[in-house]
């Protein structure tokens, strides 16, 4: 996909801020559809399904939006159209008939080969997500990998939030594999006794419990702090944590489940 494709993918209205290249990407007309758009018998009708092509190249959604069309966008698809364009207009001023507006909406993915989301989609898009979810840890990245597979396998996007269900699901599965193959190799009597331990107190003057201890940042490299970064590493090692199989996670799945445990309450890990 090229890039500037991507910062536009679910979008729900034309931005204001395409430039005269991207608009004229958007209504350059290949010689099929050009002769499906010259056989609508109305100009109105005619620029209606222009702006619906070039929106699903855009954003990979249909265009539903009250709001006004920018009008170099009404400008370039009233070229693509071969109509002297409205210099104001939304998709309510030009459709005066919801079944119109469909029928367009259907005729658009038709000509780009798009088709709509289905249960179909929504499984393998889940299986993509859930490798994805192994090497990337952010949602907000994952939310965008997800609507450029679909736009990339021609599939219409759904709703934002959707989306959003299948990336924490996503997210939620391998978290639960790797805490399958954790309690595979250390076993559950071993997590239980992890959990005993972490939460029994380690400084009896301040009340500090041994996972609040462990978790304290190193403040700096004197021989002091170093020790300190030694002790605690010696207490990881006497807990176990060095026999835990993590190879295949990443560095950066690692520091991801280490920012959730930053601010974790000690209360809270029987619960993890």
């Amino acid at each position: 996909m090229q890039d500037w494709r991507a910062q536009y993918l679910g979008l729900t209205t034309f931005p204001a801020t395409l430039t005269v290249a991207e608009i004229d990407e958007l209504f350059m007309l290949d010689d099929d559809i050009a002769r499906m758009v010259g056989a609508r018998r109305t100009p109105l009708t005619r620029l209606g399904l222009v702006l619906q092509i070039g929106f699903v190249r855009l954003t990979g959604r249909s265009l539903n939006s009250v709001q006004v069309i920018p009008p170099a966008v009404l400008t370039r698809a009233g070229q693509a159209a071969d109509i002297s364009a409205p210099q104001l207009a939304s998709i309510r001023s030009i459709y005066r008939r919801r079944m119109t507006l469909y029928h367009h909406q259907q005729a658009a993915m038709a000509a780009l080969a798009f088709r709509d989301y289905s249960d179909a989609s929504e499984r393998a898009l889940t299986g993509h997500l859930r490798r994805m979810a192994t090497q990337s840890f952010d949602s907000a990245a994952l939310t965008r990998q997800a609507m450029i597979w679909l736009f990339e396998h021609h599939w219409v996007l759904p709703g934002q939030s959707r989306i959003e269900d299948r990336v924490a699901a996503a997210q939620a599965y391998v978290t639960k594999s790797i805490r399958a193959e954790m309690m595979q190799t250390v076993g559950g009597q071993c997590v239980q006794r992890w959990v005993q331990d972490l939460s029994a107190v380690h400084d009896e003057e301040t009340g500090e419990t041994l996972f609040e201890w462990l978790r304290k940042p190193t403040t700096g490299t004197s021989q002091i702090n170093i020790a300190e970064a030694a002790q605690r590493l010696n207490a990881l090692r006497n807990l176990g944590a060095d026999r835990l199989s993590l190879g295949a996670l990443p560095i950066t799945g690692m520091r991801h489940y280490a920012s959730g445990m930053a601010t974790q309450k000690v209360q809270t890990l029987a619960l993890l």
